[in-house]
C-alpha cells in the first residue's frame, strides 16, 4: 500500500515526461529510456510538484528503510489533489490531442529499429496502474490496515521481438520496492504452435490467462491468487486453432524472481473450445495444475486480499499448513454475444498434508458475470486461445467520441475451510458491480464496488474478543476501489 507525503532530501522527479510524450507523438508508442520517470529506483517514486511543494507516491517499506529519508504525511486535500490529477491526466491529455492515440494496438515499425536491429518485429512495451481505494470496517474489525489506500499497482517496461519465427518477451515491474521479472521467456512459432521456454505462468484460468489490462475488475477472481498461480521457470508448448486451443507444459516451482526455492514441479494443461452458435460465441475450457513439493521449507498457505491489492489484509487465509503437493482442476464457461458477455469459472484445489493431520484438505472458488459494452462495441474475446482481450473504442476520445463505456456484474467465492483436517482459512462471498471507460484504445479508468460476506477466517477471532461474542461467525465490509491505468 502507497500513501502520500512529503520527502525530505530527496530529489523529486517529474511524473509528466513518459505519459505526455506517449500521447503527443501519433507516430511512435515509445519513449527513449531516459524520460522514463522512474529510473532512479526500484522503488517507482513519482513525484508531482503542486504550490511549490513536491509530493510523492511510494512504497512504505521505502520510508521504513533505516538508510532512507523520513517522510511526513501531507495534508487529505493534498493527497486528494495528488491522486485526481494522476487518474485524469490520461484523458485531459488525450482529449486536448485528438490523434493522440491511434486505435491500431501493433504499430508500423515507423522508426525503422526492427529493421536496424535485424529483426522482423520489435516493440517496447509498459504499463502503469495506479489504484485509490476504501475498504470498511477498520475500526469493527480492529485492523489498522483497513480504510483508504493509495497503491502503485504495477508499473512495467519491457520490450518482445521477433526473427524468423523465433522471438522473445521480456517485462520487469519496479512497483513497490522490489525489482520482478514477469513475462520473461523465449520461444518459436510457425503462426499455430508455440513453444516457450523462461519465466511462464501454468495454463490455467480464463481470467489468469488473459492480460490483467483488459480483465473486467481491477483484481482477478479471488480463487486465482489464492491458490498460487504465478511465474515460473519451465517449458510450455501451444497450439492455436480458429476456434479451439490447447497449452501444457512442465514448470519448475523455482521462478526467476525466487531462485533458491525448493527444487519441485508443476505440470499443467488447459484446453478450450469456442464454437460459432448464430451470432454468439460460446467458450468451454478445463485446465489442471499439479504441484509437487511446492515450498522450500515445506509449508505452504493460500490466501487472499479482499477484491482489492493490499498484500497487508487476508480475511481469508488458511495460514501455514504442512503441504507436500497438491493438485488443481478448473472448468470454465461463457458466451459471448455483440456488446454482451456472460462468464464463469470454478475450481478444486486438494491439498496433501503431511503431520498429525494426514490426508488432503480440499478447498474451491469461482465466479459468475456479465457485462454489458453500453457503447455498442463487441466484448472482446479470442476465441483461439480463449481469452479476454482489448477493447478499442469505435469513436475514441478526441477524434468526436467519447470513448467505450463496459458495466459489469459479479458473484465471487472462495473457500478456504476444511473441517475435516482443521483447517479455518474461512469462507468469503463477494458481491460486485464495476465499469471501465476506455476514452482511447491504451487508457482505461476502472470503478469498482464490492459488498463481502465473510464466514470464518482470521478475523472473526478478534472479532469475537472485541464484541465478546464467542458465538460470532461471520462479517461483512464494503469495498470501493478505482484505477487509472496506461500501456504501451
Amino acid at each position: 500500500m502507497t500513501k502520500c507525503g512529503t520527502t525530505a532530501g530527496q530529489t523529486p522527479v517529474v511524473a509528466r515526461p513518459f505519459m505526455s510524450r506517449l500521447l503527443d507523438d501519433p507516430g511512435t508508442d515509445t519513449a527513449p529510456a531516459a524520460s522514463f520517470p522512474f529510473r532512479q529506483s526500484a522503488s517507482a517514486i513519482l513525484g508531482i510538484r503542486r504550490n511549490g511543494r513536491t509530493f510523492a507516491m511510494y512504497s512504505p517499506s521505502f520510508a521504513r528503510h533505516p538508510r532512507r529519508p523520513e517522510f511526513s504525511f501531507c495534508s487529505s486535500r493534498s493527497c486528494l489533489a495528488v491522486i485526481v490529477l494522476m487518474m485524469l491526466a490520461p484523458v485531459l491529455v488525450a482529449a486536448n490531442r485528438p490523434a493522440a492515440v491511434r486505435a491500431d494496438p501493433e504499430p508500423a515499425d515507423e522508426d525503422g529499429v526492427a529493421a536496424a536491429m535485424g529483426l522482423d518485429r520489435f516493440k517496447l512495451r509498459g504499463r502503469l496502474q495506479v489504484d485509490v481505494g476504501h475498504i470498511g470496517g477498520g475500526a469493527r474489525l480492529a485492523d489498522r490496515n483497513l480504510g483508504t489506500l493509495v497503491d502503485i499497482r504495477r508499473v512495467r517496461l519491457g520490450a518482445e521481438g521477433e526473427k524468423d519465427g523465433f522471438g522473445f518477451v521480456v517485462e520487469v515491474d519496479f512497483a513497490g520496492n522490489d525489482v520482478s521479472v514477469e513475462d520473461g521467456f523465449g520461444y518459436w512459432t510457425d503462426g499455430r504452435w508455440r513453444l516457450m521456454v523462461g519465466n511462464l505462468k501454468p495454463a490455467v484460468s480464463m481470467e489468469e490467462q488473459s492480460d490483467d489490462l483488459f480483465v473486467p475488475f481491477m483484481e482477478r477472481a479471488a480463487f486465482t491468487t489464492a491458490f498460487g498461480f504465478g511465474y515460473s521457470v519451465g517449458a510450455a508448448v501451444a497450439y492455436a486453432g480458429d476456434d479451439f486451443s490447447l497449452r501444457g507444459g512442465v514448470l519448475s516451482t523455482r521462478s526467476l524472481n525466487d531462485p533458491s526455492s525448493k527444487e519441485g514441479y508443476i505440470p499443467n494443461l488447459r484446453l478450450t473450445y469456442a464454437p460459432k452458435v448464430a451470432a454468439a460465441r460460446l467458450h468451454l475450457a478445463a485446465s489442471l495444475r499439479y504441484r509437487k513439493r511446492p515450498s522450500r521449507d515445506g509449508t505452504l498457505g493460500y490466501a487472499r486480499e479482499p477484491q482489492i491489492h493490499q498484500p497487508q489484509v487476508t480475511l481469508v487465509d488458511t495460514g501455514p499448513l504442512p503441504v507436500s503437493r497438491d493438485l488443481f482442476l478448473g472448468v470454465e464457461g461463457g458466451v459471448f454475444a455483440g456488446p454482451f458477455y456472460a462468464a464463469a469459472e470454478w475450481g478444486w484445489l486438494g491439498a496433501r498434508l503431511r503431520g498429525p493431520e494426514a490426508g488432503t484438505a480440499r478447498f474451491s472458488g469461482g465466479y459468475a458475470g456479465m457485462g454489458y459494452v453500453l457503447t455498442g462495441e463487441r466484448a472482446p474475446f479470442d476465441p483461439s486461445s480463449g481469452t479476454i482481450g482489448a477493447l478499442a473504442p469505435a469513436h475514441p476520445l478526441g477524434k468526436g467520441g467519447k470513448g467505450a463505456l463496459v458495466a459489469h456484474l459479479r458473484f465471487d467465492r472462495i473457500d478456504l475451510d476444511d473441517s475435516s483436517h482443521a483447517v479455518t482459512g474461512g469462507r468469503q462471498n463477494a458481491f460486485m458491480a464495476g465499469a471501465t471507460w476506455i476514452p482511447v484504445t491504451h487508457v482505461r479508468l476502472l470503478v469498482n464496488i464490492t459488498h463481502l460476506e465473510v464466514h470464518g477466517g482470521p478475523t472473526i477471532e478478534r472479532l469475537r474478543l472485541r464484541t465478546g461474542n464467542p458465538a460470532l461467525r461471520r462479517f461483512s465490509a464494503n469495498v470501493i476501489g478505482m484505477r487509472a491505468q496506461i500501456h504501451w
